[in-house]
């Protein structure tokens, strides 16, 4: 039986040009001015709609931001998918996956440094977020790295949850050397394979096993 997907209609696509506008105006904004100095009716402004049309669509700032980056998370979890299957070793599958990383951000590096700048102010108001934020972070790593456990790039007994933590650690510290380096960014995509090779060690050493 042939399944017929209907076009998305006029107003679903009105919201949807509305929705963009909003966050396109917004990032801006978080970027150059910082995130706590900028205020909803500053974000109506740039997006030229009322500040209640943002409610609509936002109940805060922070699901302003959380909708930005869960959108780059489903972008880039569509593109890594492929590197999963991929016959290359597994540090090198690995990096290439951490480099994609990257090279999807820079267009919005001066974003990920304000964000960065937000997640190690220590603010207890932000931390709800940040927890919010690995629910949408962390599902599609645990699918990538279980894939490669399927086809035996890992071992059998590898944990993958805590598996993603540890990953996320190497990645998160790329990352901020990825923030102070400069284009082309030799310095990070020269520690990248470093790193990944670094890991890969540790789990054949000692893999993370299911406890």
């Amino acid at each position: 039986m042939t399944m017929v997907t209907s076009a998305p209609s006029r107003l679903q696509r009105k919201k949807d040009t509305v929705r963009v506008r909003i966050l396109t105006s917004a990032i801006r904004l978080f970027t150059e001015r910082g995130f706590q100095q900028t205020t909803v009716e500053q974000i109506a402004a740039a997006a030229d709609i009322g500040k209640g049309t943002i409610y609509n669509y936002f109940p805060a700032k922070e699901d302003i931001l959380g909708a930005f980056l869960a959108d780059r998370e489903q972008d880039l979890a569509a593109h890594a998918a492929p590197l999963a299957q991929s016959p290359l070793p597994l540090a090198e599958i690995l990096t290439a996956y951490v480099r994609l990383h990257l090279q999807m951000k820079e267009a919005h590096r001066d974003f990920v440094r304000v964000f960065f700048a937000r997640m190690y102010s220590g603010d207890p108001a932000f931390l709800p977020f940040l927890r919010h934020f690995q629910t949408i972070v962390d599902p599609p790593l645990v699918t990538f790295l279980a894939t490669l456990r399927e086809r035996g790039l890992l071992p059998d007994s590898t944990n993958i949850p805590a598996l993603v933590q540890l990953f996320k650690q190497y990645q998160l510290s790329i990352t901020t050397v990825w923030l102070f380096d400069e284009p082309p960014f030799e310095r990070t995509y020269a520690l990248i394979p470093q790193q990944m090779g670094l890991l890969c060690r540790g789990l054949r050493s000692s893999p993370t096993a299911d406890s």
